[in-house]
């Protein structure tokens, strides 16, 4: 939710490019879209935050929480899926997709991997309940979501520019650097400030098998 003010305002800087971004990603509800995934998105990071925390601190995952969340990650990928439908319809570029191009590939990718799989796979509460698969579907909801952020200002904005962006090493090893210090910071704090209850803490799941 407070992510309102920068994804929508990210989304409208690409609202000037409407000759530009390729018509799969373009839409005048760029704004919207940006937002409504950044809440499913947002909802798999929590996921994915608290099992790296369970890992890293010896933790266990709140599943009483993180169950729950998981159907409102639900929700806003499946609302977010239809305005895509729905923007690609307007645009005519079903053709697009089904002439299976570079541009309907990255496409395919990013709204199966960052939509359909986890919204099919966290609308079953057997899945959903259960901490692989939940972490899985968490995994694959940013990861689409991250797919759809590079889709939007590289590839759908390859073939107006007439050339093939490559990251070069120095901006990956700066964005792995950026992810790392906040991971540190994190680490830091957790262990300095006792953000965690002090104790052992034992797995609920893991009780009820041994019980």
């Amino acid at each position: 939710i407070l992510s309102s003010l920068h994804q929508s305002s990210l989304g409208t800087v690409y609202l000037i490019v409407p000759s530009k971004l390729h018509p799969l990603w373009y839409s005048p509800m760029l704004p919207l879209h940006f937002y409504i995934s950044a809440i499913g998105a947002g909802i798999g990071m929590v996921v994915l935050e608290s099992y790296l925390s369970k890992r890293a601190f010896g933790r266990h995952l709140e599943m009483d929480l993180l169950e729950p969340l998981a159907r409102g990650m639900v929700v806003a990928l499946g609302i977010y899926g239809l305005m895509r439908v729905q923007a690609i319809y307007r645009n005519h570029a079903f053709g697009s997709i089904l002439e299976f191009g570079y541009e309907g590939r990255m496409f395919l990718l990013e709204i199966v991997m960052g939509v359909i799989l986890p919204v099919v796979l966290m609308s079953f509460r057997k899945l959903r309940s259960h901490p692989d698969w939940l972490v899985g579907g968490a995994f694959l909801a940013v990861m689409g979501f991250v797919m759809n952020r590079l889709n939007v200002s590289i590839t759908g904005m390859e073939a107006a520019s007439g050339i093939r962006y490559i990251p070069s090493a120095m901006e990956i090893i700066i964005s792995v650097g950026l992810v790392a210090t906040g991971m540190a910071v994190f680490a830091f704090a957790v262990r300095t400030l006792h953000i965690f209850p002090e104790g052992p803490v034992t797995d609920p799941q893991e009780s009820e098998e041994g019980a």
